[in-house]
């Protein structure tokens, strides 16, 4: 699975300058949101802007996080060596079940967030 994330993340690297652009933009955003708007109708695009954050901040932390993944223990390394690559590579087996279980957070998230954005501002 840790492979499969690092290909993937070497496939999407493309994504890393614009995540960071498209982060900062929707921080910006929402925090000119929360500090200037004084009516309900000036919070229009601050669920918007904060789902644009996460996915934004998701997507560079995966990116970042499996670029590089160590590689599998094999024959010739020392038992050490063996066991620092074994460790190594089960830490990322751990960072990849939580990437996986945000990643669905996050989705459940925006469903509900867009969902709840629409009710409100849909007319």
């Amino acid at each position: 699975m840790i492979d499969k994330l690092q290909q993937i993340s070497q496939a999407i690297r493309i994504l890393l300058i614009p995540s960071i652009a498209a982060g900062l933009f929707c921080l910006y955003a929402v925090i000119y949101i929360v500090f200037s708007s004084t009516t309900h109708s000036g919070d229009h695009y601050l669920i918007p802007s904060f789902i644009g954050l996460l996915w934004a901040v998701s997507t560079y932390a995966f990116i970042v996080t499996f670029r590089t993944v160590p590689e599998r223990a094999n024959n010739s390394m020392s038992f050490f060596g063996n066991i620092k690559r074994k460790l190594s590579r089960g830490w990322y087996w751990i960072i990849g079940i939580v990437f996986i279980a945000t990643t669905l957070s996050s989705l459940f998230l925006t469903y509900r967030m867009i969902s709840i954005w629409i009710r409100d501002y849909a007319t």
